[in-house]
């Protein structure tokens, strides 16, 4: 309804609720003033009550009354007070017609704006009161869920109560996949922060009245520009999008692009610490996957231990090689050194993506001259190839470091059967210091090595010396303070990345960094022995 329409309504509301009596008013005065008899009065005068003979009656009024009965100046006193009134009965229409449309804005403005998020996702807009003013599906299964409910000016808790009845029918919600993300956006964060926990309180409340208990995420929307042009660029739902931004910036070895496909329940189980921003309740359901329990059993007998053997034993939800998995860590003693132990377990399989053995302390190995080696490279290079348990003639991309940084060790990095293998063992006596394993990410069978990247392929690349400098200034390190620097193209998940690795202090860095646009793709930071 327009403003005119609106106003137009009003006034005719007005008019039918106040109708024009200026002339009862004006004869009520001239009574009081004792110009015309009252009507009791009159009747008794002039016998019949006519309108004759109430003309006759004023005619007799004014000719015994001291008072001189002037038409012309009652026409203009009369003029003035109809024209009082008609200013008042306009001013009336004016007020009535500006505070009508201001309580029509105020209905109808929209106050909030709720998210609902599973894997459907519901927009619903609310006015000041908590009145549904709109609800909005963004997603295709969204339009299932709704239906054919009209939620037009029920209370924001009924629609609610609704849209969850109707997830969990139809099977969006359940013990399996039980999360969802509640946003709310309003001007007033105060406001839009009581409003969201209100709302976690509700759908908490009937979640858990039935066969299975919720696990809710709260969130309040903030403007950022950035998260707006994730949530376009991905095609994604301006909540979902917040969401995974903070996911990623918690834990920065997660990327993005990597998360966007994920439901809810996913992203709730990679959010496996506290973040500033999200407000939880209960916990996310893993019951669709093989299970904590299940990953650590196969990560331990792997390794060969009983978990009576491990210290500080710690169970996460991850994401590698863009799989869902357990980061199943632990510590173990072996002949007084500390090794620190990671295995990623496929969350849908149970198949072992990667291996990590490191050790965490080097304090215990005895110092040694670094110019004695008693292990030969070639040696190191059996021992290595022993511990893999691979067929030598089928090793590709094989390098071998010396490195003397706190304990004198070779480094050995080679491929086979689509599998990367890095050792690290002491020069003096071969102690394996680290052992780790992974899935190739970029394994073609049948294929020894990728192809070459040409000079065609580095066409708008930044180059290796802005990568370089984009990575130091994420690690907050001087160049002057780095060594061992190298700067690479590589092929990662099929796509060309730079490779920047440095050493600083007892640290040393590596970053996965995109050619073009420059963004830190990966990165890790260790401590050297």
């Amino acid at each position: 309804m327009t403003n005119d329409e609106l106003e137009r309504k009003i006034s005719k509301a007005f008019s039918d609720a106040v109708p024009d009596v200026f002339d009862r008013v004006m004869r009520d005065i001239d009574i009081k003033q004792g110009r015309i008899p009252s009507d009791s009065d009159s009747k008794v005068k002039a016998g019949d009550g006519g309108i004759s003979d109430t003309a006759a009656s004023v005619n007799t009024v004014s000719a015994e009354s001291d008072v001189t009965f002037t038409p012309a100046k009652k026409r203009k006193k009369g003029k003035l007070i109809r024209g009082f009134f008609a200013a008042a009965a306009a001013a009336a229409v004016v007020l009535g017609t500006v505070f009508g449309i201001s309580a029509y804005n105020a209905t109808n403005a929209v106050a909030s704006t709720v998210s609902i998020d599973v894997n459907p996702s519901i927009e619903i807009k609310v006015n000041k009161d908590k009145k549904v003013l709109e609800v909005i599906p963004q997603s295709e299964d969204a339009v299932d869920v709704i239906g054919d409910m009209d939620f037009k000016g029920a209370d924001l808790d009924v629609a609610i109560h609704a849209l969850l009845g109707a997830l969990i029918s139809k099977g969006y919600l359940s013990e399996i996949a039980n999360s969802i993300l509640v946003s709310v956006d309003n001007a007033d964060p105060v406001t839009a922060s009581a409003l969201q926990d209100m709302l976690m309180t509700e759908i908490d409340k009937t979640i858990g009245t039935g066969t299975f208990s919720g696990a809710i995420i709260g969130q309040v929307m903030d403007e950022d520009a950035q998260v707006k042009a994730l949530a376009d660029e991905y095609g994604i739902t301006l909540s979902k999008a917040q969401l995974i931004r903070q996911i990623t910036d918690a834990n920065r070895t997660l990327k993005f692009e990597d998360l966007v496909s994920l439901p809810i329940n996913d992203l709730n189980l990679l959010k496996h610490r506290d973040i500033d921003g999200l407000t939880t309740i209960g916990t996310a359901s893993d019951e669709g996957y093989i299970g904590a329990e299940r990953a650590v059993s196969i990560a331990l007998e792997k390794a060969g231990f009983n978990k009576d053997d491990t210290n500080f034993l710690r169970v996460d939800m991850d994401y590698e090689n863009s799989k869902l998995c357990y980061d199943v860590s632990f510590h173990r003693f072996e002949n007084n050194l500390d090794f620190d132990y990671d295995y990623n377990i496929d969350a849908v399989t149970g198949e072992i993506i990667c291996i990590e053995k490191e050790l965490s302390n080097a304090g215990d190995l005895p110092a040694h001259d670094v110019m004695s080696e008693d292990i030969s490279e070639d040696e190191a290079r059996a021992i290595a190839i022993g511990l893999a348990g691979v067929d030598e003639s089928t090793i590709y991309e094989y390098e071998l470091e010396r490195d003397y940084d706190r304990v004198a060790h070779y480094d050995i990095e080679f491929k086979t059967g689509g599998a990367e293998y890095n050792y690290a063992l002491t020069m003096y006596d071969g102690t394996v210091i680290k052992d780790e394993w992974e899935i190739e990410q970029d394994y073609y069978p049948g294929v020894e090595k990728l192809p070459p990247i040409s000079e065609e392929d580095t066409v708008g690349f930044i180059g290796g010396q802005k990568a370089k400098e984009i990575a130091l200034v994420h690690a907050e390190v001087k160049e002057a303070a780095t060594y061992d620097v190298e700067i690479e193209l590589e092929r990662e998940k099929g796509k060309i990345i730079y490779e920047v690795e440095f050493k600083s202090g007892r640290y040393s860095y590596s970053y996965d960094i995109e050619p073009i646009t420059g963004e830190i793709i990966d990165y890790e930071l260790n401590y050297d022995y």
